[in-house]
């Protein structure tokens, strides 16, 4: 089964045609179904509500950059248009960069939040107004503060992160762009079998939750993984699907964890294996922009990562005393389900997922550029990171029972 090549942008599928032959071997067949969700808005977010309970007002916490922002105050701080990327340093100095995306990274600076917040996270609201919230990576319940484009002053309120078997400190976390949630996540000298947790908070009204003990989906995914060190920032899908990167030095993993309830079941997995990763312990930085997922290593470089094939590489001209990253895009995910169409008829209605089916995905040139097998679920999706590429999906001699299945139906749908 081979899809025509699907024309991809940031916001819709178009002109995506899928080619189905309704025949049988061996009376085994499978059906497979498409869709896109897209790698920047619109989102359907909710409307901005009171402030979360507790709230009070920063006073003149923001500090403009006169050599940057030039103008009268009141200017726009974060760019609306989420085609820029943030880090901030130990000294709560926040500097833009220009294009992280060419040869050398190089970043302005925007102003000063003061000393004591060096974690940052970016949100565009329903009506395209941005605010940036920020806090200390420390131990203990974080106390966040707000500061909304074009204004000096904020709210701070403190996020309590107890309840979850681990650390209270969140040395990481960016925005749920389409929930309007902040994902604060934990200490990266932890792992997902020690205290590493995270709480997802709604900035608007307070409402929390934690996540307790984050379990593999299999035990393959666990492995070399449970134990293993974690990054201590955190990227986001176009699903609202958080990514860290875990493993040793010589043995990373983009990891993709599904949230759930507090103390409920949340769960991780394997997405690729980073080839030639960002060594060290220290990758205090992460943001998906323009398809590529950003990475900080410790204070001096940062590294591009293909999310989709996991080469990973440095990129020059980057400024020393960074720390966290963010931005308000999210990563496009081409992603779908591999029925066992049963009585091979085409209609996939109260059929099941097939596990174990290998699905690759090739480019426009049509290389191979990733493959995975479908989940207990049947299942599969993938990071895409070019919006505007042109993108091949197949199903690689699929079996069911030990007996080839063919392809009996293929749909596809758009995730606006």
């Amino acid at each position: 089964m081979v899809f025509k090549p699907a024309t991809l942008n940031s916001v819709r599928i178009s002109d995506f045609k899928a080619h189905s032959k309704r025949w049988l071997a061996a009376g085994v067949a499978l059906a497979i179904s498409v869709s896109l969700a897209p790698a920047v808005g619109p989102f359907d977010v909710p409307e901005a509500q009171a402030a979360p309970p507790g709230a009070t007002t920063a006073t003149n916490w923001f500090t403009r950059n006169s050599a940057f922002a030039g103008g009268a105050d009141g200017m726009t701080w974060w760019d609306p248009t989420c085609q820029s990327l943030y880090t901030v340093s130990d000294t709560g100095n926040i500097r833009r960069f220009n294009d992280p995306t060419g040869s050398t990274a190089v970043s302005s600076p925007v102003g000063s939040q003061g000393s004591g917040r060096d974690t940052i996270a970016l949100y565009r609201r329903p009506d395209n107004s941005m605010s940036m919230y920020a806090w200390n990576f420390g131990g203990g319940n974080p106390t966040v503060t707000e500061i909304n484009n074009g204004s000096r002053n904020g709210q701070s309120f403190t996020v309590v992160t107890s309840g979850g078997g681990g650390s209270n400190g969140r040395s990481g976390g960016e925005f749920n762009q389409l929930t309007g949630e902040l994902i604060m996540t934990g200490y990266e000298q932890s792992s997902f079998s020690g205290n590493w947790r995270i709480t997802v908070v709604n900035v608007d009204t307070g409402v929390t939750r934690q996540s307790g003990r984050i379990q593999p989906a299999t035990s393959s995914d666990g492995s070399n993984i449970d134990s293993a060190y974690i990054s201590s920032d955190a990227a986001i899908d176009a699903n609202g699907l958080i990514y860290v990167i875990a493993g040793a030095a010589s043995n990373r993993w983009l990891v993709r964890i599904v949230p759930g309830a507090t103390q409920g079941s949340w769960r991780y997995n394997k997405v690729v294996r980073l080839t030639n990763p960002p060594g060290g312990a220290d990758l205090w930085g992460m943001a998906f922009f323009n398809g590529m997922l950003y990475v900080r290593q410790s204070v001096t470089a940062m590294w591009k990562v293909d999310p989709l094939s996991g080469a990973s590489e440095r990129v020059p001209g980057t400024a020393t005393g960074s720390f966290d990253y963010a931005g308000c895009q999210v990563a496009g995910v081409i992603q779908g389900t591999v029925y066992n169409d049963v009585n091979g008829d085409g209609d996939v209605a109260g059929d099941s997922g097939q596990s174990g089916v290998r699905v690759e995905i090739y480019d426009s040139a049509k290389r191979l550029r990733g493959s995975q097998e479908t989940s207990d679920e049947g299942s599969y999706s993938f990071l895409i990171p070019d919006t505007h590429a042109k993108y091949f999906v197949r199903v690689v001699r699929p079996e069911v029972g030990g007996v080839h299945a063919s392809q009996t139906y293929a749909n596809y749908s758009e995730a606006v």
